[in-house]
């Protein structure tokens, strides 16, 4: 059903005015907000056409394709990564958001460079990966890339984040508990 052409039923037109035909419901199913705007009679429904002024045709096909269940087994630009995650954000497509979080390879050499570069585009789960990744780095005592040119805005949010995040912060009060009972031990 899902590879017969004559059977989809709506248009994804990307910035270069390519089109590429899916079906309402495989986009029903992946995004609250597709689902929302078929229900609702929006212009793009009743159009039956949308288009996506800030994503290239390489990026809605690899968004599309993911949809269907396929895999891209390919690389990204960071930038390129950028767009696709704010598309995922902007439709709330969580398997998308996640496998673009799970695509982007950071190391100590580019996680600062990354970091930066989602906070300026204002992705804030991406900035939480990147930031989670940067303690991460400094739990284990790697050295990190270009460590002074974190903004200070993400110095906040790292800040925030190991002293808020009960992922970041060690159980103290169980700490305690075990060095008390191995100081009893050895004594």
């Amino acid at each position: 059903m899902f590879t017969d052409e004559k059977r989809k039923n709506f248009t994804i037109v990307a910035e270069d005015g390519q089109e590429i035909k899916v079906h309402k419901s495989i986009l029903q199913q992946i995004s609250p907000v597709f689902a929302n705007m078929f229900e609702s009679n929006w212009k793009e429904s009743l159009e039956e056409k949308i288009e996506f002024k800030n994503l290239s045709f390489k990026l809605a096909k690899t968004a599309t394709d993911l949809f269907y269940g396929l895999k891209y087994c390919g690389f990204f630009g960071k930038i390129e990564y950028i767009q696709l995650f704010q598309f995922a954000d902007q439709y709330d497509i969580t398997s998308l958001k996640n496998a673009v979080k799970n695509s982007v390879i950071l190391t100590p050499k580019n996680v600062v460079e990354y970091t930066n570069l989602v906070a300026e585009n204002k992705c804030d789960e991406l900035i939480r990966h990147c930031i989670d990744y940067l303690i991460l780095c400094s739990q284990y005592s790697l050295e990190i890339k270009n460590v002074d040119k974190i903004t200070d805005a993400i110095k906040i949010q790292i800040a925030d984040r190991i002293f808020s995040s009960p992922v970041q912060k060690k159980n103290i009060e169980n700490e305690n508990i075990y060095k008390s009972e191995l100081n009893e031990f050895q004594h």
